[in-house]
């Protein structure tokens, strides 16, 4: 069945969401729980927003909200709620106000004056001055309106101010308790302040290098349609963060750098590795000083690191002495201090200025800006402090919530605002309706499977063959020592026979003289490993196995880089786990990784079965369609790297990808930050490439149907990735088929593709329980909860493994082939099962996780783990070194090109080779 000749839905690029279309009906009904409490507000009632300046008393020309950081903005505004509270000013009359932290306050009623300019002292922190003007009336009743059916179907502006008014609202009342924050996470350092919430569960994380893990909660207002319910609900979820571990900053450094207790730190102990390292771990620090009882600083930053001398041997010409000085010798001098640690590092709050460490302090509740290291990220995974079971995570919801409504409760009646009473059990989670789409079945050479519980096997004795077998006659293998060299010895001629049952063509000859044992030089190993090859298979290896020693190796990122560069597979493998290889399961993941390296395809979603339901077909079966799937990551400070992906077969099983960089946007003023972009800059010149690969490949034109999952999108950009990257791919149609060498393809005068662009978005904080269980593979829920006038759903169609189930929320942004909501379900639900990975459904749509894994490996190209490979200056990039820094990421771009394109070469396979699995 042909799509042209159906109606096309679209939206206004710029402001309208994509309507709803219907609800989906296919699957088995289900009652389901939401992390969601539903609000009431006032229909009749106004509020009133204000913009909010901030300067220093002292220093009215320079008096930009933006150069005071966002926890001192707080902390002055509620300096002046505290003396309107105690009858020291009477500026508002009683009118409740909330402040959203930057530049914008909401009052619940029309102030006084329209204008103010406020004087307030600040407690070690200085007078400010505080001026609110420009009042704005919000009609809270459009809020009203935009969530009833029957309302208004184009964007409304008051509709929003009301929404993010009531976001200002729980924010503010929230910080105002002194809970650490950011943005709408709120950080819980001291869990016992919370009743009934398990105490056990939320004590901070220590981890090495002096960070902790926090617990905390999300709460966010959102809109839903208001279909015999409120249509407005706050969403609350926990959630956990990283923070620096607080004390002095002597004792931080020491931590840091994994120094005992009891071990001095000596500045000239430090090697230059350290150093730098110490100054990336510093950068944004902003620390307490105390010099003598009258001398003090709250919140100053660390701008240049920390001295490479100590403060007996740092320097300067004192004016006051009339000759120089020691760092040492001038806080005894001008503040009778008397060091106890003056071998130690100084601060170096500037370039001119050095303060002792141990004279320095870092507050609790600095947030930790960074990645966690992989050991971090290990230490955080084995104590499962970021997976909480769905009993506990609903536990600490109710918890949260619970005091989250009772901080708001007075503010929230001011403002007309009113949320369910608990009943004689307390506050209860939102009931809500789901649906569970059956799998599809599983197809292999010459047979099939139905999945169970999100996941199915392959059977050994069963005849379960790989769907398109590759083989290998060549291979080369790496070992970090001569224990590795013994266990491979013993466990890998199991492994190539166990992969040799499932289809998986390899060699039956193994002996010593292919093992390479590791050298620092990655590129020389990885050549001595090609020779040793050749010399033993009298031929190039298709694939190269590295047996590290420990997890999260700093080789890897060089070895999968090396394998790219020269454009041979590469598998690694841990030697904790050679004694594995006998196993199954194990010969089962290993078979399926090499497979689709080697352009082999491992398994097939069944036709006859994509429909959600058992046995019913699905859209994709009767719609002939290009897949694509785009991802875009950022670094900071780095140009940011992008990739797309797109199918060229029938079965959406082989993907093509194309990788960019894309440049930073340089900033209007002279010392400001550049900034990331959120849309892919040359998608454009992406997808044309894909288009020209599908030729080649196949000799006629793609199909008339292109679906587009676009990954990695926050809600405020939806408008502008729908803007320029629909406009990106419709131009890249256009000039394809205008191409002179594209003219003789098949049916490309009648190609008029049409598009359907669905967000794919993991970010968010809805979760659903099934009782106190966790939620059935193949779970859809698209009412009660979704959005009061977009195209979404959410979807589960992978089980829970650890902790409790995310469901992932889709959004559809443009839709001209016109599929129904039980299509795009479907469809997405079919794709979640045909991963080649591995034999289970995942989270996200298979060309999104392949666009999403070359970001990852494209990253290690530009991006190597090494502390090292950073400058010890705390200063921003300038213009010049940003462009230096695009041109070098190109040029290494360029140069992994070529082996890219030899993977196909190499493999012998004539679709394209899945290298980034």
């Amino acid at each position: 069945m042909e799509v042209d000749d159906q109606p096309q839905r679209q939206s206004n690029l710029l402001l309208e969401p994509l309507e709803r279309p219907e609800y989906g009906t296919r699957g088995r009904p289900v009652g389901l729980k939401a992390n969601i409490i539903r609000l009431k507000v006032e229909p009749k009632s106004s509020w009133f927003k204000y913009e909010v300046e901030v300067w220093t008393a002292y220093g009215k020309d320079d008096r930009r909200t933006d150069k005071i950081v966002i926890t001192k903005l707080r902390e002055i505004w509620f300096a002046v709620e505290k003396s309107e509270r105690e009858k020291r000013s009477n500026y508002f009359k009683g009118v409740r106000i909330i402040f959203d932290g930057r530049k914008v306050c909401v009052a619940a009623s029309t102030l006084p004056q329209n204008n103010y300019e406020i004087a307030v002292d600040v407690p070690d922190r200085g007078q400010f001055m505080v001026k609110i003007s420009n009042p704005l009336e919000i009609r809270v009743d459009e809020l009203n309106k935009w969530v009833s059916p029957n309302g208004p179907t184009s964007f409304q502006g008051e509709a929003m101010d009301a929404l993010a008014a009531l976001n200002v609202l729980f924010i503010h009342c929230l910080s105002g308790e002194g809970f650490p924050s950011t943005k709408n996470v709120f950080y819980v350092e001291k869990p016992e302040s919370i009743p009934r919430l398990d105490h056990r569960l939320h004590k901070p994380l220590d981890l090495v290098g002096g960070i902790q893990l926090w617990r905390g909660f999300f709460q966010s207002v959102r809109t839903t349609p208001a279909l015999g319910y409120p249509g407005i609900f706050t969403n609350v979820d926990t959630t956990s963060g990283a923070f620096y571990k607080g004390g002095n900053l002597i004792d931080v450094v020491k931590n840091f750098l994994g120094r005992r207790p009891g071990q001095d730190l000596v500045a000239s102990s430090l090697d230059h590795r350290e150093r730098v390292c110490l100054n990336r771990f510093s950068k944004g620090f902003r620390v307490d000083a105390q010099f003598d009882q009258r001398t003090k600083h709250r919140g100053r930053p660390i701008k240049a690191g920390f001295s490479e001398k100590s403060a007996r041997g740092t320097t300067f010409f004192d004016d006051s002495q009339g000759r120089t000085v020691s760092v040492e010798e001038f806080f005894r001098i001008h503040y009778n201090c008397i060091l106890r640690h003056p071998h130690a590092p100084c601060v170096r709050v500037n370039d001119r200025v050095c303060w002792p460490a141990e004279l320095c302090s870092l507050p609790d509740g600095v947030k930790y800006p960074k990645k966690l290291t992989s050991k971090q990220q290990a230490m955080a995974s084995d104590a499962k402090f970021q997976a909480m079971a769905p009993r506990d995570r609903m536990r600490a919801i109710l918890a949260v919530g619970t005091e989250s409504l009772r901080i708001a409760a007075d503010t929230m009646s001011e403002f007309g605002v009113y949320s369910p009473l608990p009943g004689a059990e307390g506050l209860q989670l939102t009931n809500v309706q789901g649906r569970i789409l059956s799998p599809p079945k599983i197809h292999y050479q010459t047979s099939n499977t139905q999945p169970m519980k999100g996941a199915w096997q392959m059977r050994p004795r069963g005849g379960d063959l790989l769907l398109k077998p590759a083989s290998f006659k060549s291979f080369g293998i790496i070992v970090s020592s001569p224990n590795d060299a013994q266990g491979v010895l013993r466990s890998l001629p199991e492994l190539l026979m166990g992969m040799n049952g499932f289809g998986l063509r390899c060699p039956d000859r193994f002996g010593t003289e292919l093992i390479v044992f590791a050298e620092k030089d990655i590129s020389r190993t990885m050549e001595r490993a090609v020779g040793a090859a050749e010399r033993f298979f009298n031929q190039k290896p298709q694939v190269i196995f590295w047996v590290f020693d420990k997890d999260s190796d700093p080789s890897y990122n060089h070895f999968k880089t090396q394998g790219a560069r020269i454009g041979i597979a590469t598998q690694a493998l841990l030697s904790k786990n050679l004694g594995k290889l006998r196993g199954v399961q194990f010969t089962v993941n290993m078979a399926l990784k090499i497979n689709a390296k080697l352009g082999g395809q491992n398994h097939s979603a069944g036709f006859g079965t994509l429909g959600g339901a058992p046995n019913t077909p699905g859209w994709f079966e009767s719609h002939p369609a290009m897949l694509f799937g785009a991802d875009l990551t950022h670094t900071q400070d780095k140009p940011s790297i992008a990739a797309v992906v797109a199918s060229c077969d029938r079965r959406g099983l082989c993907y093509e990808e194309v990788v960019s960089v894309q440049p930073l946007v340089e900033p209007q003023e002279e010392r400001g930050r550049a900034k990331k972009q959120e849309i892919i800059v040359y998608l454009k010149e992406m997808v044309l490439e894909l288009f020209r690969r599908f030729v080649q490949l196949n000799a006629i034109a793609p199909p008339n149907s292109l679906v587009f999952y676009r990954d990695g999108v926050s809600d405020g950009e939806h408008a502008n990735v729908l803007k320029y990257e629909l406009s990106a791919i419709k131009n890249a149609i256009r000039e394809f088929k205008l191409q002179p060498e594209d003219r003789e393809v098949a049916r490309l005068n009648e190609w008029d593709p049409k598009i359907t662009f669905v967000l794919v978005v993991k970010r968010h904080h809805i979760r659903f329980f099934d009782g106190d269980s966790n939620i059935a593979p193949g779970t859809v829920v698209d009412s009660g909860v979704v959005d009061a006038r977009a195209f979404d759903w959410y979807a589960a169609a992978h089980a829970g493994i650890l902790g409790t189930t995310k469901a992932t929320r889709y959004v559809v942004l443009q839709d001209e082939n016109a599929m129904s909501a039980d299509d795009v379900q479907t469809l997405t639900n079919a794709l979640c099962h045909a991963y080649q990975r591995c034999n289970r459904a995942v989270s996200l749509p298979a060309p999104t996780y392949y666009a999403h894994l070359v970001c990852e490996k494209a990253r290690g190209w530009f991006h190597h783990d090494d502390d090292t490979s950073t400058a010890t200056s705390h200063s921003t990039p300038d213009a010049a070194s940003r462009r230096k820094d695009y041109d070098q990421h190109v040029d290494i771009l360029n140069g992994m090109q070529q082996g890219r394109r030899a993977f196909d070469k190499c493999a012998g396979s004539k679709m394209p080779v899945m290298w980034f699995l």
